[in-house]
């Protein structure tokens, strides 16, 4: 999986994904807290683009 980073304010110039979600959700995916599924679940998380 290759993930790209952008700075808040800036953005890829032709994404085919953009993920939205807050800092603090995004630190309990990678903590292994919860996981992207159940914050789509919860309405926590957007998608757009290809999944």
């Amino acid at each position: 999986m290759l993930l790209e980073r952008t700075l808040k304010g800036q953005q890829a110039k032709n994404p085919n994904l953009t993920v939205t979600l807050n800092r603090s959700d995004l630190e309990q995916v990678m903590g292994g807290q919860t996981t992207f599924d159940k914050l789509l679940a919860e309405g926590k998380v957007k998608f757009d683009g290809d999944l």
